[in-house]
């Protein structure tokens, strides 16, 4: 990512304590996706985690799952750009990704 956003780690990945606002935030909404969205993180989260511990038996095992686990990290970072243009979109979090409390509706 280009710019600096306090949101994500030197990954690009949601910060875990962000992960967290983000969930409370996301039941303000009336429609769900929010949170369907942050279940997909944390099952991408679970994968990488499983992936890390997989059983590898040779070389080609090997580049298999190193492969997966690379193509895990993109889908962790598209995920996270879009969970947090979401919430922008849903005015929870400002233009310089600063949590709105309570959350700015107007205009929604």
């Amino acid at each position: 990512m280009s710019e600096i956003n306090p949101l994500v780690d030197e990954t690009g990945s949601l910060k875990e304590d962000i992960k967290e606002k983000i969930k409370k935030h996301a039941t303000n909404v009336e429609c769900e996706c929010p949170t369907h969205l942050m279940l997909i993180a944390d099952a991408i989260n679970k994968f990488q985690i499983y992936e890390t511990d997989c059983l590898i038996t040779d070389l080609k095992q090997r580049e298999i799952h190193e492969w997966l686990l690379a193509e895990s990290q993109k889908m962790e970072l598209m995920i996270s750009e879009t969970i947090i243009g979401l919430m922008q979109k849903e005015g929870f979090i400002d233009s310089d990704y600063n949590f709105l409390t309570p959350p700015n509706t107007e205009g929604l």
